[in-house]
């Protein structure tokens, strides 16, 4: 996403506050937020879920990594749309996760394709 050429003028309304950011955009970054910390849950090809006695991921880590994706993407329209991102809005960081969002949802998905063709 592209950030928008000028910013948004000041909010007058309460209404202004939110109004940049519709429902619906939000249920859809939250939506992939959500895939991206699942498919962060897995480990990478070939290492066990359990790694020297201790669990790759937990219910703790998928909750930060969600939480922390929503922002960015969040972040990331904001800046489309010509609000201003917060100070801790990455561009880069949200690049590497999308990066690893692909490289994992592809390899599941020829995973569960595999599994089903057995």
């Amino acid at each position: 996403m592209k950030a928008a050429k000028t910013l948004l003028e000041p909010a007058r309304t309460a209404v202004e506050c939110y109004a940049w950011l519709p429902r619906e955009e939000l249920t859809r970054l939250a939506a992939l937020a959500y895939s991206m910390a699942q498919y962060a849950s897995s480990p990478d090809d070939g290492q066990g879920f359990i790694q020297d006695g201790e669990p790759w991921s937990n219910r703790g880590t998928f909750m930060a990594d969600m939480l922390d994706n929503l922002a960015l993407l969040v972040g990331e329209y904001a800046l489309s749309v010509g609000v201003e991102a917060p100070d801790n809005h990455s561009p880069q960081r949200l690049a590497v996760l999308r990066e690893d969002f692909r490289k994992r949802s592809h390899r599941l998905a020829l995973e569960l394709q595999q599994e089903c063709a057995a």
